[in-house]
């Protein structure tokens, strides 16, 4: 479900790479999934969970090392304001990801199965598993690599294969 990625990276670089994108107030297509009416308002149009969408790394070239190395679907930028907190759900357009968690200080994805609450810096994850991140006093800034249609396991597999697992 979730395992700690052994990438190498410039962690300033990336962090600067990211200043330089347009980060704007989550929206899920897919908010109309959500059980509730609040978490389906939380996942229409939220101000405290913001995002883009890498499409061109031409200016971002540690990014792009990366993606180079982990051969994704798509890139995603994540930003949680402090003392918010991201509900459960389980992503719906992707089933794979790796995070990379660009800030030191962090609370723990909580898984609703399995390990419970994860610390983790840089991990392979079953985003198809439902799972939650608490509100924490800090801003958490996160690097997305993520699949569509690669299971978790497949994903291990090429990884383990390049030496990162």
């Amino acid at each position: 479900m979730i395992i700690e990625v052994n990438i190498s990276f410039d962690e300033q670089k990336v962090i600067d790479e990211i200043s330089t994108l347009d980060l704007q107030p989550g929206h899920s297509n897919n908010y109309w999934r959500a059980p509730t009416e609040e978490m389906k308002q939380f996942w229409y149009k939220t101000d405290t969970w913001l995002k883009t969408i890498i499409e061109d790394t031409s200016n971002l070239p540690e990014i792009a090392r990366l993606n180079s190395i982990l051969e994704c679907d798509i890139m995603y930028v994540y930003k949680q304001l402090a003392n918010s907190e991201l509900p459960k759900h389980r992503d719906h357009d992707i089933i794979t990801a790796v995070n990379l968690l660009l800030t030191e200080d962090r609370a723990p994805m909580t898984f609703d199965e399995g390990p419970g609450d994860v610390y983790y810096k840089h991990a392979l994850i079953d985003v198809s598993q439902p799972h939650s991140v608490r509100a924490h006093p800090k801003d958490r800034l996160l690097l997305k690599y993520a699949w569509h249609k690669k299971t978790f396991e497949e994903v291990k597999s090429e990884l383990t294969e390049k030496g990162l697992i």
